[in-house]
């Protein structure tokens, strides 16, 4: 995994040399193992390698093809390498490196815009056409790896993080999206909390031409599978499913330095580690977060996983204060409000990772793929009340269920929210389009969770994984296994009325029930405790200070009362008050003054 930056020239005219590599610096944390450059007289690109696959100085870039015609910056891993490496050299092609960064540049040069559909793994790359002065632009199925971009009169500037962007243009915070970022903690779709940054969409490619506009199609959408029916029989499915999981899982074992695993004491990171431990027959690296408060512990099941499959186990603790020493760093890695709290703790896991491998696995994206949150758990009533609703809702517009879909997401009572501030214009279209896509509620939640709050997720990975030079793969996150257990019946996939049933069957083989059936924690924290003390509780000073005053969308009396019954001990406005904690974070930092902060 790498970083890269581009500019490229409207019109043939230069591109600024010292502006190229100031966006590259920026990303140094992303590829401190080398770094290189190439320009011409309308295009200039600046690349930082993370060395995971072919160590050696073949796989250095930009890499071009042997023509000198083509050029490619690229971020990601293609797990598929290898089969398609065969492929193009029963075609004539020559290799020159192992590297599957000179696979995706001769597959495009190859196949065009057709080798996406090929590609199965996490990427996001340039590739310049020196001849035809052209560019192609393109992102992961998924969503996985991560692209911005933003364009002006004359230049058109693109970078695997938003921080390097300030080089190019100057930071304003996008007013359209202060509902979103709030209520949601991210910005889905195109847009980001910055005014003209927007982000490359997962499944999308972008081209690019002298005098041309910046164009964008969409090759893959991973809730078109949803409308999609499959056989029910739970004995044609389920080992399907699991071979499909378990060529994934190993397939993200490919690498040249060793690979870890994210331990969360869950279901999804526990199962991976079983099939690991069962499948390749050796010992295995795993890291783990202990809070040590109570209910938030989950250090006793990660503990029961690395004793039934003898891992080599690392557990770090982490408290209020680490926390608050922590948020400014992950706020700078993020390049937006920090998505959870958990953000932070998942920065200082890597960091310890990172003294051991440069690879780590993690069990992201299960709950998405299969339906694992508590609120996908329907009573009885809510079923036959959702069944009749479906009914209906194929004669008329769905629009109402599916705005209940999208907030069913919200831990917060909406209106309670809603009173510390003023007047937010409530803009969710993209996520609304996203659930409107199906009829019924748990589908609806679903197409949601996929294209909306999963890519929250895997930027989150992405980047707090990257502050520490560190590969987050994820293997749940693989579009054919979507495209597999999509299809699959509501009926089959919370039978019993149970979210994720599918993935709990299929762990029985190898985990403790009581660990599988087990009430879904999610990194739960403490939160209303630890900002009631020190030093969380200074903190909140920023709330009410006259920067935030002059914000214009505070409602100020609300945020102060609420301030002063927390620090008193005598509230519970945590889950309201640290989403605007974590944005005045992130707007005194990027948006008041982009250049104060030092990594």
């Amino acid at each position: 995994m790498c970083g890269f930056a581009a500019v490229i020239s409207r019109d043939g005219r230069p591109v600024h040399r010292e502006a190229v590599e100031k966006m590259g610096a920026d990303l140094v944390h992303r590829g401190p193992d080398d770094h290189g450059y190439w320009f011409s007289d309308w295009c200039g690109l600046s690349f930082r390698r993370l060395a995971i696959i072919d160590l050696s100085d073949a796989g250095h870039q930009p890499m071009p093809d042997l023509t000198g015609r083509y050029i490619i910056v690229y971020n990601g891993e293609l797990y598929n390498c290898s089969g398609l490496r065969k492929a193009l050299q029963s075609e004539g092609v020559a290799f020159r490196s192992s590297s599957d960064t000179e696979v995706v540049l001769q597959a495009y040069i190859r196949w065009g815009r057709e080798c996406l559909k090929k590609f199965l793994g996490m990427f996001a790359f340039i590739i310049v056409d020196a001849h035809a002065r052209e560019v192609f632009i393109a992102r992961d199925h998924l969503g996985i790896k991560p692209l911005y971009y933003c364009e002006d009169k004359d230049y058109l500037y693109l970078s695997s993080e938003i921080k390097s962007l300030r080089h190019a243009m100057r930071f304003e915070l996008n007013p359209n999206v202060l509902y979103e970022q709030f209520f949601f903690n991210y910005v889905a779709g195109p847009s980001t909390p910055f005014k003209n940054i927007y982000k490359c969409l997962p499944g999308t490619y972008m081209t690019f031409a002298r005098n041309g506009p910046l164009n964008q199609q969409t090759y893959y959408d991973v809730t078109k599978s949803l409308n999609l029916s499959r056989d029910a029989r739970e004995s044609k499915i389920l080992p399907r499913i699991e071979a499909a999981i378990k060529e994934s899982i190993l397939s993200h074992t490919m690498s040249d330095v060793g690979f870890n695993v994210q331990l969360s004491g869950g279901v999804d990171s526990s199962y991976i580690t079983a099939v690991l431990r069962k499948l390749l027959g050796r010992d295995i690296e795993t890291f783990s977060i202990s809070v040590q408060d109570g209910e938030c512990d989950e250090s006793e099941y990660q503990r029961m996983v690395s004793r039934l499959f003898s891992t080599r186990h690392h557990e770090i603790k982490v408290n209020d204060l680490m926390l608050a020493d922590s948020l400014e760093k992950a706020t700078w890695h993020m390049d937006v409000p920090v998505v959870h709290l958990g953000s932070v703790f998942l920065m200082l896991l890597c960091q310890q990772s990172g003294r051991h491998s440069k690879v780590i696995l993690t069990g992201e994206g299960a709950d998405e793929l299969f339906g694992g949150y508590g609120r996908y758990l329907l009573s009885r009533r809510k079923l036959v009340a959702e069944k009749i609703k479906a009914d209906w809702l194929k004669l008329k517009s769905n629009g109402l269920s599916s705005l209940r879909a999208v907030e069913s997401q919200f831990y917060f009572e909406k209106r309670q929210m809603m009173e510390y501030f003023k007047d937010l214009p409530q803009d969710t279209g993209y996520r609304i389009e996203a659930a409107r896509s199906q009829t019924r509620y748990r589908s609806q939640m679903l197409a949601h969770d996929q294209r909306c709050y999963l890519v929250s997720l895997l930027e989150r990975q992405d980047k707090m994984s990257m502050a520490s030079s560190v590969e987050a793969r994820v293997p749940f996150c693989n579009h054919i296994l979507f495209d597999t257990v999509n299809p699959v019946p509501e009926s089959l996939k919370f039978t019993g009325n149970m979210p994720k049933y599918i993935l709990k069957k299929l762990g029985e083989m190898h985990l403790d029930r009581s660990l599988l059936y087990r009430r879904k924690n999610g990194l739960k924290l403490p939160v209303n405790h630890w900002m009631a003390r020190n030093p969380l509780s200074e903190r909140l000073e920023i709330l009410t200070d006259r920067m935030a005053r002059e914000r214009g969308f505070y409602n100020m009396d609300k945020i102060q009362a609420a301030v002063r019954e927390q620090r008193t001990g005598t509230g519970q406005n945590a889950k309201y008050l640290f989403p605007i904690l974590l944005f005045e974070i992130w707007m005194r930092m990027f948006i008041d003054n982009p250049f104060s902060y030092k990594a």
